[in-house]
């Protein structure tokens, strides 16, 4: 059936072969069976991807093996899938799964497809991000760093709720206060057209920019940095006046 499905050109067969194939799915052939059909995602016509995946997203919720395959197969669904409302289900399905020992590359391949992703699901993607870090972070340093990248490429999409977040993440770190106002420091100066992300640099350089000049509070794995008080003054004068209407 799958030989059918990948190579008949006529497209009722093809949809009669998928209903087929999903009728003969058991947990002994749910792996090698989704995973042919996710490799023939890539390569199937377009107009036939949204069944497809829609049919992949129905096998894995109704059976999900094992939890790291799932969301292997899934993620590529989602980076895959034809329009959006397939896309909001495969990563659903991927939220379901996560958990604390596999926050930490599943966030890395979110973070990663953020990216390239289109711009009408970025604010959708970046929340989903941001909810499975607050839930599951195993530490709050590997927290702010993976914000401070969704806020460098996505800062226009996120939504309110997620930088608000954030700022109470950083002020309930009071140790990682300096490391935090460095880093966005440095995101700041190379995307600092990213709405979002000047808002959260804005402030937190406002609250802690006596820790970015005098280097105080560094971490080990850090390296110092000269940042001319004046120089700061001026760059928070300049982004105020430039981005007020953000910080509201």
């Amino acid at each position: 059936m799958v030989k059918v499905l990948t190579q008949d050109p006529d497209s009722s067969i093809r949809e009669r072969a998928l209903e087929l194939v999903c009728l003969l799915v058991n947990e002994s052939n749910v792996k090698p069976l989704t995973k042919e059909l996710v490799d023939y995602l890539e390569v199937s016509e377009p107009e036939f991807k949204g069944d497809l995946t829609a049919k992949i997203c129905s096998i894995m919720e109704k059976f999900s093996p094992e939890k790291i395959w799932c969301i292997d197969q899934m993620v590529k669904v989602l980076t895959q899938g034809p329009d959006s409302s397939i896309r909001k289900r495969a990563l659903e399905l991927v939220c379901l799964l996560v958990n604390e020992s596999n926050v930490k590359p599943l966030t890395k391949e979110l973070v990663d497809y953020l990216e390239v992703s289109e711009p009408e699901f970025k604010g959708d993607l970046t929340a989903k991000i941001c909810s499975i870090m607050e839930k599951f972070s195993p530490e709050k340093i590997w927290c702010i760093d993976q914000m401070v990248k969704v806020l460098t490429q996505a800062g226009n999409y996120v939504k309110d709720e997620v930088w608000h977040a954030l700022i109470i993440v950083i002020t309930n770190a009071p140790n990682l206060h300096g490391y935090t106002v460095k880093a966005l420091n440095k995101a700041v100066q190379t995307a600092g057209g990213q709405e979002t992300l000047v808002r959260v640099a804005v402030w937190c350089i406002g609250e802690y920019r006596e820790m970015l000049v005098g280097n105080s509070g560094m971490l080990d794995v850090e390296e110092r940095i000269n940042v001319c008080s004046c120089f700061l003054k001026v760059f928070l004068i300049f982004f105020y006046h430039q981005n007020s209407r953000l910080l509201y």
